[in-house]
């Protein structure tokens, strides 16, 4: 190219460099489950919180054929599905397990995981009676928001841009007052 204008506009075309170049490779969408995830550990693999050691619950004692995850989605089904007005006895809850059952909502080998104490002791804590006296409840409510990527990337801190949340609020309910709680 001979010397003149076209050269200096083809040297600005070749110089140039990408303004957001600290938001390349950043993922534009980020799930609770990632958010959790990446706040377990830091960037050099450990984990930013201690570890306490605990007896492993009833319920994942008593099998070897469902795995954690399996037993936790196992627990979760039969919370989700619970009749939140009926009584909080042992017997109800066993009732509420059976008609599950009998639903077809869980296999009798899941249902045997479960224990129903540990469901009724909830359900009769302070945080349960909440529950079962809340003005309205909404289980497995999905949700999403943007929220300013600063707030997960420190070299985007001050940046316009932001990154789009999305997940499922396992339990939200409102009482008197107008007062909501986040399960």
């Amino acid at each position: 190219i001979p010397a003149g204008s076209e050269e200096s506009w083809v040297r600005d075309r070749l110089s140039w460099q990408y303004q957001q170049q600290a938001a390349a490779g950043k993922p534009a969408k980020l799930t609770v489950t990632e958010i959790k995830r990446r706040f377990a550990q830091s960037d050099e693999g450990q984990q930013k919180y201690s570890v306490k050691a605990y007896a492993k619950p009833r319920f994942a004692q008593l099998s070897g054929r469902f795995s954690q995850a399996e037993l936790g989605t196992i627990l979760h089904t039969a919370v989700q599905h619970l009749n939140l007005s009926q009584e909080a006895t042992l017997a109800a809850v066993r009732r509420q397990l059976e008609q599950m059952v009998e639903q077809e909502i869980l296999l009798l080998e899941e249902e045997e995981t479960i224990s129903p104490q540990s469901i009724a002791d909830f359900l009769t804590s302070p945080l349960g009676q909440r529950l079962r006296q809340a003005k309205w409840v909404r289980r497995e409510l999905p949700f999403s928001v943007m929220t300013p990527a600063g707030r997960f990337y420190s070299e985007l801190a001050g940046s316009s841009d932001e990154i789009f949340i999305q997940g499922v609020v396992d339990c939200l309910f409102a009482e008197e007052g107008d007062t909501l709680v986040l399960v």
